[in-house]
């Protein structure tokens, strides 16, 4: 079975089976369509609706949003086959994670309904809403999918892992649409250098360091209402960066612990960041 994983401005077409594509939401919406009859099949990831009338988006910025990234995904379906007409979509995401940002996940779920029924495509399934982060996973060309919810709420205030980690204020708003994860317990690998894991280690330290300024910096943004409703698709960005902290780190702490490179690469959840890894192990 070959995964294939997209974040959020992405998008994945698929026509062959024994493909499986997967993403993680937080108030994001994922979009899968599929042709059950030319067993073509995609996913999307967007993270708002449409741009504010008044906010001017770059072209290279547009596929953030749903208004574009469904037109990407359903034309580019088109042009492997599929019909519009057969299309078929389950919906997921659009929860209320982020204290501050207001009911941004439930606007995104109301505007993937709204498409849908004005381009006269049936949502089969849908999932959306809530105050849990959600994996996806779909198979395209079987038209299958399956939702996990990865938490009951993305924790306000998770447990620091490192000595040296900052306290955090209590009440503070973690703005990432996954929970951090906890560490695991593996047996190192052959030749295991503890000098190397111990630098890993603190460079994880200081990448949670990073990430929680991040946190305190996305505090004092939203506790304005006026400057958080003006800015919301800055704001929002916040989830990716964090999600790009917590996969360094978690990185950074799986070799710490003696798992072997390839291992390590391969538990790294945006694809995009696992695909530059594995071609820079290939030039070494």
């Amino acid at each position: 079975m070959r995964r294939v994983s997209i974040v959020q401005g992405e998008n994945a077409i698929v026509v062959e089976p024994g493909v499986v594509v997967s993403t993680l939401l937080g108030s994001c919406v994922a979009a899968c369509l599929y042709d059950p009859v030319a067993k073509v099949g995609g996913m999307n990831h967007f993270l708002l609706g449409e741009p504010g009338a008044d906010h001017r988006v770059s072209a290279g910025d547009m596929q953030r949003y749903g208004v574009h990234a469904m037109e990407l995904l359903i034309n580019g379906m088109m042009a492997k086959g599929a019909l519009r007409h057969r299309l078929r979509a389950h919906l997921y995401g659009g929860a209320n994670i982020v204290s501050g940002l207001g009911s941004i996940g439930s606007s995104n779920a109301a505007f993937a309904h709204r498409f849908m029924q004005t381009e006269g495509i049936e949502v089969a399934h849908s999932d959306v809403g809530g105050t849990s982060a959600r994996k996806i996973e779909f198979l395209p060309h079987e038209g299958r999918s399956r939702c996990t919810k990865v938490a009951d709420r993305v924790p306000d205030r998770p447990r620091p892992r490192f000595a040296a980690a900052r306290r955090r204020r209590p009440g503070a708003v973690l703005m990432s649409c996954l929970p951090v994860p906890q560490p695991v317990s593996i047996e190192p690998m052959p030749g295991y250098d503890p000098y190397s894991a111990a630098l890993h280690g603190v460079m994880a330290g200081e990448l949670r360091e990073m990430r929680d300024m991040l946190e305190r910096l996305a505090e004092v943004l939203v506790a304005d209402p006026h400057f958080a409703a003006c800015h919301i698709e800055q704001l929002q960005s916040f989830d990716y960066l964090i999600q790009h902290a917590d996969e360094c780190m978690n990185l950074l702490e799986r070799i710490a612990a003696g798992e072997d490179l390839l291992g390590a690469i391969g538990q790294v959840r945006l694809g995009a960041v696992q695909d530059r890894l594995r071609v820079a192990l290939q030039g070494c």
